[in-house]
């Protein structure tokens, strides 16, 4: 996989997952990320012939994900926020400040719910 929510889906499922890049569920040793390519035949050879599920690995990174996890419109905001990159580009800074306005306020509650995650999270850790 190169970076989505698929891998983990697999491991629902009891199936070896590579992946190529950081995500949220490499941190399990049932997942295993490619460093190098040249190394992709060997793993693949390797996930086929000696992977071993983990239930009790599966299950607490499960748990943590639900004990964690902040629902945003991620995928909504970045499009929008590409979309305001290219008005920038193309219709200069005025038009540009008028749109992030909107979009400040479209998203403020999800900008609320991070900033107030991010904050709870800090003096949670900052507390031990």
């Amino acid at each position: 996989l190169i970076n989505s929510s698929t891998g983990l889906e697999s491991l629902f499922y009891k199936k070896p997952v590579i992946v190529f890049s950081s995500v949220l569920y490499d941190v399990v040793s049932i997942v295993k990320k490619i460093e190098k390519i040249e190394d992709l035949p060997k793993m693949i050879k390797n996930s086929i012939y000696n992977f071993n599920f983990n239930d009790d690995e599966f299950s607490h990174l499960i748990e943590s994900i639900q004990k964690h996890h902040l629902v945003v419109p991620y995928w909504d905001m970045m499009k929008d926020f590409v979309v305001l990159t290219s008005i920038n580009i193309h219709s200069g800074q005025k038009k540009f400040d008028i749109e992030f306005d909107n979009l400040l306020r479209k998203y403020d509650l999800e900008f609320k719910k991070i900033a107030n995650y991010y904050q709870n999270q800090m003096i949670f850790f900052y507390d031990q």
